[in-house]
């Protein structure tokens, strides 16, 4: 289960990707699949908060998204 603080940063990092138009788990699952950071925005600083996440906590966030 995820930590609360890590889901509230995923939260606003989804919220984030949204606001700029794009789909944000398509957005998160490429950057876990593959480790670029361009395909999270900078918008409202997405992508400094993306970078102190553990990628394990990214999927685990996706996977979350998806059974709810």
């Amino acid at each position: 289960m995820l930590d609360e603080n890590v889901l509230s940063i995923l939260n606003d990092i989804a919220d984030s990707i949204k606001e700029t138009g794009l789909d944000p788990y398509e957005q998160l699952y490429g950057y876990a699949t593959t480790g670029n950071e361009l395909y999270i925005t900078r918008h409202r600083g997405a992508r400094d908060l993306i970078l102190k996440m553990n990628v394990f906590d990214i999927v685990e966030y996706l996977e979350y998204k998806n059974s709810i």
